[in-house]
């Protein structure tokens, strides 16, 4: 795969900005708090694990974090075993945390989310926190790589807003991007999608799927995207960077760094 000179500053920008957001204490003595997200973890055998198991210990010894994301591809493909597998090690984790699947945790056969709800729980979620509003959407259309947020998941997403009030701030989380400019196929009806909170505050949209860091802001919303957290798959943007992300958020505000995982 070869770059673009716009890709390679679109990439480059989005490093920046994610070191420059590094410096920036999590505000906690205003009330801030600092949450998680990892992404496209691809657990295919139990040694996966071990990578994985990292990421967790280096969460938990960061008692600023207080919520995990998990945003999809949990399993190389999905599979019984490897979504128990990835639970027994996120079962570590200090902070609760919650998931919403990826294109690589549907099932070909049978029941598509069979195995992801048996050990993972509901696919679209609200979890309401601190001053915040989490929503976990799940993205996926089978294991297409590109996909249209359909109808029903958007007319639910209408129903839980309407529960929201319009002055909390709001996060939503998915598997495939939502980054306006985004490396990786954005979402086919992402500004259908965005219109949606119009009327509410949607500061951020953390996304997966990618296998890459990408910051960008528009409109006033922080889109993301974050580097694998996984030993069984590589990066698209072959950066050799593997790890999670940080939200710092304090008050409506938010910014984001990214942690690499020691090895």
């Amino acid at each position: 795969m070869r770059f673009t000179r716009r890709e390679f500053l679109l990439a480059a920008g989005a490093l920046v900005l994610s070191r420059s957001a590094r410096g920036a204490a999590p505000a906690g003595a205003a009330g801030g708090f600092t949450i998680a997200t990892m992404n496209d973890l691809h657990i295919l055998k139990g040694t996966c694990t071990g990578f994985l198991k990292r990421a967790v210990a280096q969460i938990n010894e960061r008692p600023e974090i207080e919520a995990v994301v998990i945003l999809g591809d949990i399993t190389y493909n999905a599979g019984r075993e490897r979504f128990e597998w990835a639970k027994e090690a996120l079962d570590e984790l200090k902070p609760p945390y919650r998931a919403v699947p990826g294109n690589h945790d549907v099932l070909g056969k049978g029941v598509p989310y069979a195995d992801y709800t048996l050990f993972f729980g509901e696919r679209n979620w609200v979890w309401p926190f601190r001053n915040w509003f989490f929503i976990g959407l799940d993205s996926c259309q089978g294991s297409a790589d590109t996909v249209t947020i359909p109808v029903s998941r958007m007319n639910w997403l209408r129903d839980q807003l309407q529960d929201i009030p319009t002055d909390r701030p709001v996060a939503l989380f998915t598997h495939h991007p939502f980054n306006p400019h985004s490396f990786r196929p954005r979402v086919r009806n992402a500004d259908k999608v965005l219109a949606i909170f119009a009327k509410h505050r949607l500061r951020f949209v953390a996304a997966g799927h990618w296998h890459g860091n990408q910051v960008e802001t528009q409109d006033g919303i922080l889109f993301t995207t974050t580097a694998c957290c996984s030993s069984a798959r590589g990066n698209h943007d072959f950066t050799p960077w593997k790890g999670f992300r940080l939200f710092h958020l304090d008050g409506d505000s938010v910014t984001t760094e990214f942690v690499s995982v020691t090895r």
